[in-house]
């Protein structure tokens, strides 16, 4: 069994009986360039909006672009 960890608030996340009718709202991600991979994440609801946030804004610039 593993255990996932918010990495910025240490928060450990609950596994649910009935994972399909609750949505999971934890980010977990990695950031890599090529074929190196330099960090994976995981975050919780609370720390990961800000993320979700900006990538949100990021994309709508970038369709704003095109």
């Amino acid at each position: 069994m593993k255990i996932i960890k918010c990495d910025k608030c240490g928060k450990i996340k609950k596994k649910e009986k009935h994972p399909k009718e609750e949505e999971d709202k934890w980010v977990s991600g990695w950031i890599d360039a090529g074929s190196l991979s330099f960090h994976s994440f995981d975050l919780c609801e609370k720390c990961g909006k800000p993320l979700l946030k900006y990538f949100k804004k990021y994309l709508k610039i970038k369709n704003k672009e095109k």
